[in-house]
């Protein structure tokens, strides 16, 4: 769902991104008008023109209605929440690049990240068993540490704190919102940062999150409550909600293939393969993209109502796909192959999607 343009040595690549599918077009030498209509063609029904269609959204939620909805095919969205609503940090470790965590801020803010990376080995490496619940002995070690360091709850409130909500979150959940759609979040980091996630955005549903601290008269970490919101056990969750929700099949059984899952890591592998559409946001892991249904790069979670709606564009009402301008500098491009030619909001694409795409394959 979303175009990656690359300029390496005076080459144009374009590659379209629809469940894992990669078209190539060409280099410039080889680009003419039918391949520039081709590509105009792809751009029509697979990339935005990102301010634009910010300028649509914005509207809507103010009452234009711009944008005409139709009712979607998906009754309950559940999203993951580092990397997802909150923005996750990636940085270079042992040549590859690792996601930031919840967790990973507050050992680092605590100088203890060396520790987590021990225990993060030992649960690699089978220290805690091979069963479904060994993730639960990994955290539970995790928290008894936590203990022993020790850790206050002012700077456990500060890391809560510092984590930064996804651009569009809030948007996007008004319009889910409107449009009748229940949402939850399921996820193994904290419940104060997922209390956090469903105050600021106002409109979940329900939340399920792994581990809630408490802490004693001192400000320091007490005691802990661990439950099971991970790999398979998302499944689990998800079957519950619906069933609540009453997102059922003929025979009363909770039917996911009338939802939805966003997530970013392995974790979210069993959760993808359980819903009817699985949306991989802003991952970096080849593993976990393969397993999506749509693949959405960039930062952005409206971007997930293109998918989610199956939007049919009017042409006279909304454009908020590529403008006509637009159109006529790539037509102009097949001609001249002088890059200065492409729009701004394409050059800008070029450079972050590289930088992506080179990401993503070291992982």
């Amino acid at each position: 769902m979303r175009l990656i343009e690359q300029k390496r040595k005076n080459s144009i690549y374009l590659y379209f991104l629809a469940k894992g599918q990669r078209k190539y077009l060409g280099k410039p030498d080889k680009i003419n008008k039918e391949k520039a209509e081709e590509a105009l063609n792809l751009l029509d029904t697979q990339i935005t023109e990102y301010k634009s269609f910010r300028d649509k959204i914005e509207k809507y939620l103010h009452g234009k209605r711009e944008i005409e909805f139709k009712d979607s095919e998906y009754k309950m969205i559940f999203f993951d929440m580092d990397g997802v609503l909150f923005e996750k940090p990636w940085q270079e470790s042992k040549s590859r690049k690792v996601a930031i965590s919840t967790w990973d801020l507050l050992f680092k803010k605590l100088g203890q990240y060396d520790i987590l990376e021990a225990l993060k080995n030992n649960f690699e490496n089978g220290l805690y068993g091979d069963d479904v619940d060994s993730y639960i002995k990994w955290k539970e070690a995790t928290c008894k540490t936590l203990k022993i360091i020790p850790l206050d709850e002012k700077t456990f409130q500060e890391v809560i704190d510092s984590r930064i909500l996804s651009r569009g979150a809030k948007e996007l959940f008004q319009l889910l919102k409107k449009s009748k759609i229940k949402t939850a979040i399921i996820t193994g980091s904290f419940y104060r940062l997922a209390q956090r996630a469903k105050k600021e955005l106002e409109e979940v549903n329900h939340v399920r999150a792994h581990c809630r601290l408490f802490f004693d008269d001192n400000s320091l970490l007490k005691r802990w409550e661990l439950n099971k919101t991970d790999y398979k056990h998302k499944i689990e969750i998800m079957e519950e909600l619906a069933l609540k929700e009453g997102i059922i099949d003929k025979n009363g059984h909770p039917n996911l293939n009338q939802c939805v899952y966003v997530g970013d890591d392995v974790n979210d592998l069993e959760a993808f393969g359980a819903v009817g559409l699985a949306i991989a946001f802003n991952s970096h892991k080849n593993i976990v993209k393969k397993a999506a249904d749509i693949i959405i790069i960039g930062g952005d979670l409206t971007e997930i109502l293109s998918p989610l709606f199956d939007f049919e564009m009017d042409k006279e009402k909304i454009s908020f796909y590529v403008s006509k301008d637009v159109k006529d500098e790539w037509l102009n491009f097949a001609k001249t192959k002088d890059y200065s030619t492409l729009p701004d909001f394409i050059m800008k694409s070029i450079e972050f999607y590289i930088k992506e795409e080179r990401a993503s394959l070291k992982t």
